[in-house]
C-alpha cells in the first residue's frame, strides 16, 4: 500500500487548500512549503463541505419583513440582502442578520411597480435588476430603490419577453435574462440595448424548456437552470453550448460564488446542490421540511463575499442563511479494486483535531455510516492510533469523506515543557 501525504501548516489553510489530483496525469504543487510529486490516484480532493446553518427569517404575510412565495434574492457589496417578495409584488431589503430595512413596489405596471417579480441581480455598482415577470420587462433601480430604467414588453422579438423569471449580470456589465416562456436567453448591454439571443424549445444540446434562472461566472460562462429538462446547461458568453449536467427535479435557482462554484436550488427535491464550475458534484444539503437546513421548494439563492449563502425557502415563506465551513472533502472514486482506505492524522502542536466523517453509502465501511472518528494527538510521522477507514469501493462508485478541524483546549503551559513538536496538520491519503 502506498501512502500519499500533504502538509498544512496552519488551520486557516484548510479553507484554502485545493489539490486537484488529475487522473492519468503527473504534476507538482506546493502545500505548506513542501514540493510534492503526485501520480494518478483514484480520488479527488477539494476544499468543500456542506455549509453551516446560521439563521432564518420571515413568515407568511404582507407586513414589513413578511413574505409570500419569494422567488428571487441577491446580495450587494455592502451585505444588504434584496428579496423579490413575489406574491406581494414588491422588493424588500434586509441586513445580513435578517433585520428589515426597506421595501418598494406594489402591484401595477407603472415605473417601480411589479407584477410577480421573480429574478434579482446586482451589478458592480450595486444597481438592482428585477425580472418583472408578468409585466414582461426588466426594471433597474439604485441600491436604495430609486427607479432608473426599464426595457421590454410582451412578445417574441429581440428585446421582448414572455414571463422572464431569471436575470444575471456579468462582471463586464452584460445583462442576461432567462426569457422563460420563450425558452431562450437574451443578452443586453447594461443600458438595455439588445445584444443577442439563443435557445429554442426542446431538450437537445443548447435547447431549453422553461428556463427559470441564469448565472454568470468570472470567466463569462453562462449557467442556465433548464427547469423542465431537469438540468443545468452551460454556454459561453456568446451563447455557444458547452455542456449540461444534473440529476435534478425542476431546478429554479442558480448562484455562483467567488470561486466560481455553482449552487442550484433543486426545487422539487427540496435541496441545494453545489457543483464546481465544470459540473463536478461537490456537496448537497437540505430535504423536505420546515426546520433548520430543510426546505420546501426553494426557488432562489445567492452568495456574498463572506462565504454566506442565502436561500429563498419559497413555500416555507422564509430566508435561510448558511456559512461555508473551512474543511476538506475527499472523494474516493471506485477503480474496480476490492477496497480503498484513508488515514487521518493531525499534529498535536496546534491543539486541534481532525475528524473524518463517512457521509455516503457507496462503500461498505468497517464503521457505521455517519460515524465521526476523532483523530488522536499522536506524533505526525508515526502510524500509531491513526483512524483508518476501509471499505469496498468498486467502479463507478464514489464516496465522500469530510475532514474538518475541531478545536480542543490547549493544556496549561509548564516550565518543564520540552521543545514543542513541529507544527502542522497531516492528512495521509492511502490507496491500494
Amino acid at each position: 500500500m502506498t501512502t500519499y501525504t500533504y502538509r498544512i501548516t496552519h488551520l486557516s489553510q484548510l479553507a484554502q487548500a485545493t489539490l486537484p489530483i488529475l487522473h492519468q496525469k503527473r504534476f507538482r504543487t506546493i502545500v505548506g512549503g513542501f514540493f510534492l510529486l503526485m501520480l494518478a490516484l483514484p480520488l479527488l480532493l477539494r476544499a468543500n463541505t456542506p455549509p453551516k446553518f446560521e439563521l432564518a427569517w420571515g413568515s407568511q404575510g404582507s407586513e414589513a419583513g413578511q413574505l409570500v412565495f419569494a422567488r428571487g434574492i441577491a446580495a450587494n457589496s455592502e451585505g444588504t440582502v434584496y428579496v423579490a417578495d413575489t406574491h406581494n409584488h414588491r422588493i424588500q431589503t434586509f441586513d445580513e442578520n435578517g433585520t428589515f430595512l426597506s421595501e418598494w413596489g406594489e402591484r401595477g405596471s407603472g415605473k417601480g411597480n411589479f407584477d410577480l417579480p421573480s429574478g434579482l441581480a446586482i451589478d458592480n455598482a450595486d444597481r438592482v435588476y428585477v425580472a418583472d415577470s408578468f409585466n414582461h420587462r426588466v426594471q433597474v433601480f439604485d441600491k436604495n430603490g430609486r427607479f432608473l430604467q426599464t426595457w421590454g414588453s410582451l412578445g417574441k422579438q429581440n428585446g421582448q419577453f414572455n414571463s422572464p423569471a431569471g436575470i444575471a449580470v456579468g462582471s463586464d456589465g452584460a445583462v442576461y435574462v432567462a426569457d422563460t416562456n420563450n425558452h431562450r436567453i437574451q443578452k443586453f448591454a447594461n443600458n438595455g440595448s439588445f445584444v443577442k439571443a439563443w435557445g429554442s424549445y426542446g431538450s437537445e444540446d443548447g435547447q431549453l424548456t422553461f428556463p427559470n434562472a441564469v448565472a454568470v461566472n468570472s470567466e463569462g460562462l453562462v449557467y442556465v437552470a433548464d427547469t423542465f429538462n431537469n438540468r443545468v446547461v452551460v454556454f459561453d458568453k456568446n451563447g455557444r453550448f458547452q455542456q449540461s449536467w444534473g440529476n435534478l427535479s425542476f431546478p429554479h435557482g442558480l448562484a455562483v460564488d467567488d470561486d466560481d462554484n455553482v449552487y442550484v436550488a433543486d426545487t422539487f427535491q427540496h435541496r441545494i446542490v453545489k457543483y464546481s464550475s465544470d459540473g463536478t458534484l461537490l456537496s448537497e444539503w437540505g430535504g423536505a421540511g420546515s426546520g433548520e437546513g430543510s426546505f420546501n421548494r426553494p426557488h432562489a439563492l445567492t452568495t456574498d463575499h463572506n462565504n454566506h449563502i442565502y436561500v429563498a425557502d419559497t413555500n416555507n415563506q422564509q430566508i435561510q442563511k448558511f456559512l461555508e465551513k473551512a474543511g476538506i472533502t475527499i472523494q474516493l472514486k471506485g477503480t474496480g479494486k476490492d477496497r480503498s482506505s484513508i488515514t487521518i492524522a493531525p499534529a498535536a502542536s496546534d491543539r486541534e483535531r481532525l475528524r473524518a466523517q463517512l457521509d455516503t453509502e457507496s462503500v461498505v465501511p468497517l464503521v457505521a455510516v455517519g460515524q465521526v472518528i476523532p483523530a488522536t494527538d499522536t506524533t505526525p510521522n508515526t502510524n500509531e492510533n491513526r483512524p483508518i477507514i476501509y471499505g469496498s469501493l468498486r467502479a463507478p462508485a464514489i464516496t465522500t469523506i469530510v475532514v474538518e478541524p475541531t478545536p480542543i483546549p490547549a493544556p496549561a503551559s509548564s516550565s518543564s515543557d520540552s521543545q514543542p513538536p513541529a507544527p502542522g496538520e497531516y492528512v495521509g491519503l492511502n490507496s491500494p
